[in-house]
């Protein structure tokens, strides 16, 4: 009896002990790798100021001080290897911005004429602002099977030998991206090689896939991006990267390829050596490795039998 107390409460220590060391080396990680300013501070700005031309009714000289800002951080974006997604959504955004004030019927001369002059030999524009969305459109949503394609889409372990093609993976990627994410922060990144060699070393570091290891043909790494996040935000590079690789799951099935995801343990011992090989930079967290291939004629899947929604839904 006591040796079983001792037991549980050794076990309960060394959880505990465990979760703070966790929490710990996370937090310490996000406060190195934080970007204070540039990159996170001009998302958010941009959809902070997004956020105000999509509401009906705003403040009187609202987003002045926001955009002030934007326009003061724009400079240091500004780069002349070529115009990044950073620096057009932040040129748009003002844009649009500007607009929306000219509109409103209380234009910002003075910054309108500081915004040209900084961006008058850039043309590359992004959709920005807000825009009016009609029901009838909105509701077309109605119209898509999603049961068929949620219920159809399984977890598969072996895969069929056949090659999958770089425009697939763009066309899943394009899709996977409509994912939300906290401000449109748009964290993730997504490793992969369409070469079977460096699949095939990628699976020896990934955990939870023994005994099915060779029947796997490709591997992607999905990542966040810490630097986006700000102190009080440890650990939702987790929910936004979740919410991406669920997407991406459904958007391969949409392309014939299946997929099994495998959780990542927290500073796990083949990460240093997974980074190295997919030239993850050390700001990014892996939030889970994907084993994906072509579906076989005849697939063998486990029942998974799922809950009922009165186990599921709460009423409040």
């Amino acid at each position: 009896m006591i040796k079983d107390r001792l037991k549980r409460f050794y076990g309960y220590l060394k959880t505990q002990l465990c979760c703070t060391g966790i929490f710990w080396l996370e937090q310490v990680s996000c406060m190195k790798y934080m970007r204070q300013e540039k990159e996170m501070e001009a998302l958010l700005l941009c959809h902070a100021l997004e956020k105000g031309m999509g509401m009906a009714k705003v403040k009187p000289g609202y987003g002045e001080k926001k955009a002030k800002r934007l326009m003061v951080l724009l400079p240091q974006l500004l780069t002349e290897q070529g115009e990044t997604y950073l620096e057009k959504e932040c040129i748009s955004v003002l844009e649009a911005y500007l607009h929306h004030r000219r509109e409103m019927g209380s234009g910002l001369k003075e910054m309108e004429q500081a915004y040209q002059k900084l961006v008058n030999h850039r043309s590359s524009r992004l959709p920005a602002g807000c825009m009016e969305i009609p029901r009838a459109e909105l509701l077309k949503g109605m119209e898509v099977d999603f049961q068929t394609l949620i219920k159809t889409r399984h977890s598969v372990r072996k895969f069929a030998d056949d090659r999958i093609q770089l425009e697939e993976m763009e066309r899943a990627i394009q899709m996977a991206i409509q994912s939300p994410s906290a401000c449109n922060r748009q964290p993730w990144k997504v490793y992969y090689s369409l070469d079977r060699e460096k699949n095939r070393r990628v699976a020896e570091l990934i955990p939870g896939n023994q005994g099915f290891r060779e029947d796997i043909p490709y591997y992607a790494v999905i990542t966040v991006d810490r630097r986006l996040f700000g102190g009080n935000e440890i650990f939702q590079w987790y929910v936004n990267g979740g919410i991406f690789a669920a997407y991406l799951m459904l958007a391969l099935h949409t392309e014939g390829i299946g997929s099994c995801s495998f959780q990542w343990p927290d500073f796990y011992s083949t990460e240093k050596a997974l980074k190295r090989l997919a030239g993850i930079p050390k700001s990014e967290v892996v939030i889970m490795a994907l084993g994906y291939g072509k579906y076989p004629e005849q697939a063998r899947c486990i029942a998974a039998s799922r809950k009922g929604s009165q186990d599921v839904l709460v009423n409040f």
